[in-house]
């Protein structure tokens, strides 16, 4: 108990200091998103973004220290490894999720849920896609570590780049906060997406937990989750006009990636240039050399039939009102 006392002093003590030395910058352009459920492939795609040059993203190294990476700068070696659900390489430098700051922050995340499995039923209070505002006072440290993400850049007029599959289930407050942010979001095969999700959360639970995580609690979980996903889906593209809001497929993200990142881009209205061209496009090739396992178990998932048909259809109409035009092959 002592141990933890300590701990949280000496958190609180350096986000102070950090606070005295890093001042957050407001952000002068409206963030981007990436959304789209855990599993649908939005690490890809904020890769491939990022590489472009055109934004400002939380690194890794900055997300897993938010009290204090500003304090201690850059690690001066960009380690690597691969998560506990794939293969996948995260080093310290890669575009990351801010939800791991805004867990260590203390603020109301899922992933809590990975430190204590017994809390998933809980948390999924979480996935309500019905509220229209956050406690944005709450929220204040999240948005400070955005600001210093974008001051220790040196970039305050850069526009940042989000992407946390649990901005999904915060995009109608979030999109109120940030009336012009441009968002995509990514589709993939609602079995694949389920069937991996499984996968991916015992992974953490075993990796990160005080327990295991019960089967049928993370059904119940996931069976809402997908759900939440379709009605904040069908939301956006009945709300959001082209030009903001931009729907793609996996498929063909694997398939064309350069010309699906150039595509969003020009669909957002920003600058494609040769250098961001060979920049993606060596992102591309290093993702194909480390693709991670394939979602390929068989297992019983016709339990969330209803679910799975409500993100398709979510997913069809999404795509014939907000789609990505297919790049040529």
């Amino acid at each position: 108990m002592l141990w933890y006392r300590w701990s949280q002093w000496f958190f609180n003590y350096q986000l102070k200091m950090q606070r005295g030395l890093l001042k957050p910058q407001p952000l002068q352009i409206d963030p981007a998103f990436v959304l789209g459920p855990w599993r649908s492939g939005t690490t890809y795609l904020h890769e491939l973004l990022s590489a472009s040059s055109a934004f400002t993203c939380p690194r890794t190294w900055q997300c897993m220290a938010p009290a204090s990476f500003g304090i201690t700068g850059a690690p001066r070696i960009n380690r690597s490894q691969s998560r506990p659900m794939d293969s996948f390489v995260v080093s310290a430098d890669s575009p990351q999720e801010d939800e791991l700051a805004l867990l260590q922050l203390g603020l109301p995340s899922l992933y809590r849920a990975w430190l204590d499995p017994s809390r998933i039923g809980e948390l999924s209070g979480l996935l309500d896609s019905e509220s229209e505002a956050l406690d944005w006072a709450a929220y204040q440290p999240w948005l400070d570590f955005l600001g210093q993400v974008a001051a220790l850049d040196g970039a305050g007029s850069k526009q940042l780049l989000l992407k946390s599959p649990n901005h999904t289930f915060r995009a109608v407050a979030l999109l109120n906060r940030f009336q012009r942010s441009p968002c995509v979001w990514i589709h993939r095969s609602p079995e694949q997406i389920l069937r991996s999700n499984q996968r991916m959360w015992h992974a953490m639970c075993r990796h990160y937990g005080l327990a295991l995580l019960r089967d049928a609690d993370l059904d119940q979980f996931l069976l809402k989750a997908l759900q939440r996903s379709a009605d904040v889906l069908n939301r956006l593209s009945s709300t959001l006009p082209r030009d903001r809001f931009v729907v793609l497929e996996l498929r063909a993200l694997r398939q064309s990636p350069v010309e699906c990142t150039r595509a969003i881009m020009q669909r957002w209205g920003r600058e494609w240039t040769p250098a961001a061209e060979q920049a993606v496009s060596l992102v591309a090739q290093c993702h194909v050399a480390r693709q991670g396992q394939s979602d390929t178990e068989v297992s019983d998932i016709t339990w969330a039939d209803t679910a799975m048909e409500a993100l398709r259809n979510a997913q069809q109409r999404s795509l014939l009102s907000h789609g990505l035009e297919r790049p040529p092959s």
